[in-house]
């Protein structure tokens, strides 16, 4: 069996230990997007964070690119199909836990993720299609076979422009790694969280998988001065399968229950689509040709080293 990332609120402080500072997501992808780009303010501090190279923060998301004629593929408890953050931008889906054709997320951590990455509030992406894939049920748990699944359906998926992200994670399994690593073999950029466990992702399925973007989370420090800094979030698995970090801590999303229903919840599942919206935006720009390594290898090169002040990430400057 294997479980998502967990919800637990974690704490906005500085980690305790103070190795080499690793990558964190940032803005210099902007640079070669297309579109002119539009202004909004930010929901939340992560999209806040990642249009920029430093701080402070102005409190604004500049959207070069809303990821048209991409297509997110959200693997978790399904999505909220009613949420006005979807609304027109809903392909079709999979349920495999009920075996149907209607993913709905009884649980609230997908709606939550599928928000981050595109939500047209809370989202990176706000013009990339959102196709809900659930393999964990309401309890937030799910079998290796049923994901495994999942992700064949997704490569069979006719989409073009694919972008699959993973906010969950158990011990490690090469089957699963495998079945990640074939998905990426038919052009499919895969996004995976690297756990909350505060320990080595390398012991982690699927964020020990190389050809996998596996991100750790950062939280917001308030230093006695008022002035703002990244942290690895106090739960953020690091390591050398660590690829880039990304806002993960008090994330402000979409939910379930109505229409407009939010939630503020913590985890590197909440700093994974932040990434895979990213991922689309540059899948958008650079189109089908752009395998996932070129889109990996985008994303690394820019991201912004050397901010986040302190952290348990090892090798991942």
């Amino acid at each position: 069996q294997i479980e998502q990332a967990k919800l637990d609120a974690a704490p906005l402080s500085y980690a305790q230990q103070k190795p080499q500072a690793p990558t964190q997501l940032g803005p210099g992808y902007t640079s070669t997007t297309v579109g002119a780009g539009e202004v909004f303010t930010a929901a939340s501090w992560g999209l806040d964070r990642i249009d920029a190279p430093g701080h402070p923060m102005d409190g604004l998301y500049n959207m070069v690119n809303p990821g048209e004629d991409s297509h997110i593929f959200i693997v978790d408890t399904g999505i909220n199909k009613d949420h006005e953050e979807f609304f027109g931008r809903i392909g079709d889906g999979y349920d495999f836990v009920d075996d149907d054709a209607d993913p709905e997320d009884c649980h609230g951590h997908g709606t939550h993720c599928a928000g981050t990455a595109l939500g047209g509030t809370y989202g990176v992406a706000r013009g990339a299609t959102l196709h809900g894939v659930r393999v964990l049920g309401c309890t937030g748990s799910g079998t290796n076979a049923g994901i495994i699944e999942a992700l064949d359906w997704i490569a069979d998926h006719p989409a073009s422009n694919k972008v699959a992200s993973m906010s969950l994670g158990g011990g490690f399994s090469s089957q699963l790694n495998d079945a990640v690593a074939a998905l990426v073999d038919t052009g499919v950029t895969v996004v995976v969280a690297a756990g909350n466990s505060y320990t080595d992702a390398c012991g982690a399925s699927p964020a020990s998988e190389p050809s996998a973007i596996t991100v750790g989370s950062t939280a917001l420090a308030t230093a006695p001065d008022g002035l703002t800094s990244d942290v690895a979030s106090s739960f953020t698995n690091y390591g050398s399968c660590v690829d880039v970090f990304a806002p993960g801590s008090s994330i402000l999303s979409a939910w379930i229950g109505s229409p407009t229903a939010t939630n503020t919840i913590s985890g590197t599942s909440m700093a994974c689509p932040h990434v895979a919206g990213v991922a689309a935006q540059w899948v958008s720009a650079l189109g089908t040709g752009a395998s996932p390594a070129i889109i990996t290898a985008k994303i690394l090169e820019y991201a912004v080293p050397g901010v986040i002040a302190e952290s348990s990430a090892g090798n991942n400057e």
